[in-house]
C-alpha cells in the first residue's frame, strides 16, 4: 500500500484520504450508477476496491461495507507483502474467496 507510512514505534500512518465519500450511497439510475464507476476508476487503487465498486449496481445502495474490503485487503497486503486480488472485479468474486455477507 503506497498510501501508509510507517511512524515512531511502528505506528502505521494513513495517508492520500482524498477519495473519502459518505457512507450508504443510494443509487437511484444507471446515470448515478456509472458516475460513481468512473470516480471509483479514477480515485480509488483497483487492487484494494470492492466487487460492488467495478459495477456499480442500479438501484442499489453503496455501504460502508465497500470500507471494511479495501481495509481486509489492506491488512492481507500487511501481512503477506502482496494483494489478495489482482485489481479485477473477477478477481476479487474468485471462488476461492469465501465471503460471509452475515455482517
Amino acid at each position: 500500500p503506497h498510501n501508509m507510512l510507517i511512524g515512531e514505534g511502528s505506528n502505521i500512518i494513513l495517508m492520500d484520504l482524498g477519495s473519502v465519500r459518505e457512507a450508504n450511497v443510494k443509487i437511484t439510475s444507471r446515470k448515478e450508477a456509472m458516475e460513481l464507476q468512473e470516480l471509483c476508476s479514477q480515485e480509488c487503487t483497483a487492487a484494494f476496491r470492492a466487487p460492488e465498486l467495478f459495477e456499480v449496481p442500479s438501484p442499489g445502495t453503496i455501504t460502508e461495507k465497500t470500507d471494511i474490503w479495501s481495509i481486509g485487503c489492506t491488512m492481507h497486503a500487511l501481512a503477506y507483502g502482496n494483494s489478495p486480488c489482482d485489481g479485477t472485479a473477477t478477481s476479487a468474486m474468485s471462488p476461492n474467496m469465501k465471503l460471509d455477507n452475515s455482517l
